[in-house]
C-alpha cells in the first residue's frame, strides 16, 4: 500500500520585518482576515485594477518572451 501524503503546508515563522510581509499582514488585519490556513484564497483583492495594470505595464506584460 502506498503512503498517504499529507498536503498541508506547515508554517513555522513569519519574518514581519520584511516590508512586503508587513504590508500583507497589515492588509489581512485591516480586512479582519486570518493567515490561517495559508492555502485558502484571500477574501479580498490584493491590488486595485489600476495597480495591476500599472504593474503589468511596468513589467511588459505577463507573457514570456519567445
Amino acid at each position: 500500500m502506498a503512503d498517504v501524503c499529507d498536503s498541508r503546508v506547515k508554517l513555522y515563522s513569519i519574518n514581519k520585518s520584511k516590508p512586503a510581509t508587513a504590508k500583507r499582514l497589515q492588509q489581512l488585519e485591516d480586512h479582519g482576515a486570518s493567515i490561517h490556513p495559508i492555502t485558502r484564497p484571500l477574501p479580498f483583492d490584493l491590488q486595485t485594477d489600476e495597480e495591476y495594470l500599472e504593474e503589468m505595464k511596468r513589467q511588459g506584460g505577463r507573457d514570456p518572451e519567445e
